[in-house]
Formats: structure tokens, sequence, C-alpha cells
């Protein structure tokens, strides 16, 4: 095998960065002001030991273990250390109760765990299990002991590694009852991440990319961890989320890339378009300017004059930002465009963790603003049973496919049918090929008369609104069949001063006048005002099923006339 170019597993994938990048900084964080860092060929090596350490304790080819911290480079050498020995790796969001934790680790029937400082005790009173603490990872290497009694070292066989054998299960529900977790394969990684590479901008090492979202999701694992380590780039892990300490590690590192989830974005924007309107009005006419021109100069030569026109903010972002890339829900179109505007370039991509996860992605040369881009090279996307708009479920056939769920056939066999995955998404693909999500198949709206409602078009229409800070669509049943409701967070600063019933008025005022331009079907028939934030996944999308069913409960108390 060449190993700068033919790989088909994760543990070739870290050995031919290593040859090939050596000691160029991989993995970096700080830590009270100091700065912790991994090269390529440290990964490596740790790697090596860890895994020989793994084996030498009775865990081996086939067996599980555990992951469960925050983001820091110890978690993705400790996932590469098991992968590498041909151990199925199990991450674990940290953020869940004790209880949901354990609930997931004796699912998956795992041997071992690797923890963060804060849960080690925790776990060591589980005595069925190994213990690794996260921390010895970071020690000098022949000081890295995973137990203080590790048995001799051994001379072992190496271990084979198969494309198709399971490298993650990735749980994306069941923190309670029956979890779901997603059988992905060395191959479906390494497939999306080489597939990734013909869309993307390519990454160099000369880039830098910043880690924003949770590695046990396979969003950042795939696009901000696998993708990075192959071209090497390095990544750096933060401790605040805060958006002033992002820009502020972004303008330290130069980081020249990000993924993240559309509300970063929103909140990037929400900033920029504040402090615009403090400046004299003179100044903001001038931007005004220099955003039609170079949105003129775009559209007609593909030249960015951004970084020259809107200089201030670009250093905001640290001077080097190549390209944004968005996922896991849908990218509000006036923030797209306005970065595009002042220069900064957001790709928008989809993909679901059964497709590990990356499934489409725009390209800067050919970035259509609403889509989700074209399929990646190899990945081919249809739409299943389309309605008179070409809109249905997507779905997907392609290296990157899961294996099946984790002890449930009847599950895999309900999505995987006839060779296509299933997505459970709404979509289209236009002329050119894009892709297009319209929402969850499970959300849709069927009135009485058989019209399909969207709530995401809902949600895109009505959250235009002054006053609406946030709005969340959904159908309830009443006794004229399924009808659009709605939960609606206000915008304090709008309204500032009244009194629940007197923000309540005001946004039905606002409702009937916004709903005079759409088909009756669409229009928002009752909501609630929500206290607070809504509750959303990891990756910031809103819990429509949660929302929906806490307002059935309201409604149903409340006034006796609608149900989930």
């Amino acid at each position: 095998m060449n190993k700068t170019d033919s790989i088909s597993n994760l543990k070739q994938l870290i050995e031919r960065s290593a040859l090939k990048f050596g000691d160029k900084i991989a993995l970096q964080i700080k830590r009270n002001s100091t700065w912790t860092r991994y090269s390529f060929q440290d990964i490596w090596e740790r790697v090596e030991r860890i895994g020989g350490q793994l084996r030498s304790l009775g865990i081996d080819k086939g067996d599980r273990v555990a992951i469960i911290s925050e983001n820091c480079p110890e978690w993705g050498i400790a996932y590469l250390s098991i992968v590498s020995t041909g151990i199925t790796a199990i991450p674990i969001d940290c953020k869940l109760s004790k209880e949901a934790i354990l609930h997931l680790a004796e699912f998956s029937g795992i041997k071992a765990v690797f923890v963060a400082e804060e849960l080690n005790k925790f776990f060591e009173e589980q005595k069925s299990l190994l213990v690794f603490n996260l921390e010895k990872i970071g020690l000098p290497l022949e000081d890295i002991r995973l137990t203080s009694h590790l048995p001799p070292a051994k001379e072992l066989p190496e271990v084979g590694i198969l494309k198709d054998d399971v490298a993650s299960i990735i749980f994306t529900s069941g923190t309670t009852g029956t979890p779901k977790g997603v059988m992905l394969t060395h191959y479906n990684f390494i497939s999306d991440v080489l597939a990734s590479l013909r869309s993307l901008p390519p990454l160099s090492p000369a880039d830098n990319i910043l880690s924003l979202l949770p590695l046990h999701h396979v969003f950042e694992f795939t696009a901000g961890f696998l993708f990075p380590l192959y071209s090497g780039s390095t990544i750096t892990y933060i401790k605040s989320l805060q958006s002033d300490k992002i820009l502020e590690n972004m303008q330290e590192t130069k980081t020249t890339a990000i993924a993240a989830v559309p509300l970063l974005y929103e909140i990037f924007y929400q900033r920029i378009v504040d402090k615009i309107q403090e400046l004299p009005r003179g100044v903001q006419i001038l931007l005004g300017i220099f955003v039609k021109i170079n949105r003129w100069i775009r559209f007609i030569s593909g030249k960015n004059m951004g970084k020259l026109f809107f200089s201030k903010i670009h250093k905001g972002f640290g001077g080097r930002i190549r390209f944004f890339v968005s996922g896991g829900a849908k990218l509000e179109l006036k923030v797209a465009r306005f970065f595009q505007d002042i220069g900064f370039d957001i790709l928008e991509g989809y993909g679901i963790t059964e497709a590990s996860p990356v499934v489409s992605v725009n390209s800067i040369e050919g970035n259509k603003i609403g889509s989700v881009g074209k399929p990646l090279t190899g990945i081919q996307v249809k739409i299943d049973r389309p309605d008179h708009a070409g809109r249905g479920e997507i779905k997907i056939k392609g290296p990157n496919v899961m294996l099946g769920y984790f002890k449930n056939d009847k599950a895999t066999h309900e999505v995987i049918r006839g060779g296509w995955f299933h997505t459970g998404d709404l979509g289209y693909l236009d002329k050119e090929g894009y892709l297009y999500i319209t929402g969850r198949q499970k959300d849709l709206i069927v009135t009485s008369a058989g019209k399909n409602v969207y709530p995401d078009d809902v949600e895109a229409y009505y959250s235009k609104i002054p006053g609406i800070s946030e709005l969340c669509a959904f159908g309830c049943t009443t006794e004229e069949g399924e009808e659009v409701f709605a939960a609606i967070i206000p915008d304090n600063k709008y309204f500032a001063g009244k009194n629940s019933e007197e923000i309540r008025a005001e946004i039905e005022k606002l409702l009937q006048e916004r709903s005079k331009t759409i088909p009756s079907y669409e229009r928002i028939r009752n909501f609630i005002i929500w206290k607070g934030e809504f509750p959303k996944t990891a990756l910031k999308k809103k819990k429509r099923f949660k929302i929906k069913e806490d307002c059935a409960k309201y409604f149903s108390n409340n006034k006796g006339e609608v149900k989930a």
C-alpha cells in the first residue's frame, strides 16, 4: 500500500498523516494560559502505545470502549488508539445525566471507558469497567500507563482492520428507552472524507481549524477532526463557546475555517449588524454602497473584494478566514447573503448521522444560497415519491451509508430498503442537481383538504415579523383536521414595558396581518407564548416533537380543542 494515497481505515489515515506531516502541530488547546500541543508524530506514537496497552489488558478487536469528555486533543487521541486496534469506539455525550450515560454504556456492552477527570470517580465505582483517565494521554510518552496494574508488555500479532469493520457506534436517541446506535465502519468515514475533499476547498498544513461542535457528534468528528487530520491542518480546541471568546481565539490562532451550526453565524451576524447601526448615518450609507459594489464584482468576475472593503470586520475574525461550513439545521437566507456580500463564504451542506454524515455541500465556485449543494462524488441522491412540486423523501446510496443500527435489525430494515437509505428528510433537487431541504417527513402537516404544509416554510415566513425572536410551527389535530399551530418566543427588547396580555394581543395582530398574503391552509391558527428557550439538540436544532408535545398539553388543558 502507498501510505500517502490509498487508505481504507482510520489507522491508515493517522499513520499516513504522521509520515507525511511529522512534527507539524495537529491538535492544540490552551489551558491556564499555556498551550498543550500534539504533532502528527506525537499522535501516532501515543496511538501505538495506548493501543498496545489496551490489547495487553485483554481488550481486542470487536470489543467496545466508550469516550466521555468535553472536546480536547486527548479525546481524538483516545479515539484513534481505540479504532487503530480494531476496537469499536462509543462516543457518548458527557452532558447527559449519569443515569443516561450508564444506560448507553450498559446497552453498548463496553469493556472500558476513557473519561474526563470529573467523571473518573463515578466510573471507578462501576466495578465491571476498566476506567482510563484522559489526562494520562498528556503525560510524556514513556510515562503513559492506562492503569497502575498494567500486565508486562508482550509481542502481539498485528491486528488486521477491514474497511467494513465497525469504527463507531453513534447514539442518536434512546437515552432512556431503547437506544438507536448507528454503526459506522472505517470506510464509511474514509469515503466521506475523500468525497468531501473533492467538493470543499482543499485544506493544507497552512490551515488552522477551530473546533466548536461536540466531537461525539459525527458532523464535527468528520468535518472538524478527520478532514483536517487527513489534510495536515492544525485543530484548535477551546474551553468557552461564548461568541467573544470564539472571536478572541480566531484572532489569536488566525483561524482559516470552521464548521458550525447556523446559530453561531446568526449570532455573528447580529453582532455585526448592531455595530453597523451604531455608526454615523453617512458611514452606514457608504458601507451599503460597498456591499452593492462587492456583490456586483462577485457576480460579474467572481472576484471577492470583501476583505478590502470590510477589512475591519475580517480582522475581527482573525483576518485569515477562507470559508465557513454550516450544517445541522437550516441557515437563514439573510445571514448567508449578508456574509457573502461582505466577503465571507458560508458553504451550507446537508448530512445525517447514518451517512457519516456529509451527503451534499456547496462549493465556493458554485455556492447556491438556499440550497445545501450538490451530492458528494460517489453518493447518489433521489427523491422518493415526489409530489407535484418535486418534493418528497430524500433517499441516498453510497459507501458512506451506515452498516445498520446496533442490536436493531427491525429499525435497520425500515430505513434501508432496496439498497437505499431513506432519510426521513423532505426535499427536492433543482434542474442543476442542487439539493434543497424542506423539513422532516414526520413533521409534515397534512390538512383535512389533503394540502401539505412544511413547518420550515411556515417558520421562515412568520419569523420575519418584528417582535418575534423565535418561532416553532407544528401540526395539531382539531375538529376540522390537522392545522398549523405555533410556539412563539417574543423579542423582549421589542416588547419592553408590556405585560404578557399586551404582548399576546400585539403578536396576534401581527400574525393576522402577515397571514393575508399566504394560502389559508398555511396560516397559523393558534399559538402560545413560550417562556425561556426552546429545547434543542447538541447541534442547536429545535426539538419540535418536544415543543409540540408540551404545547398540545397546554392547549388540551386550557382549550379542550387539540391533540398532538
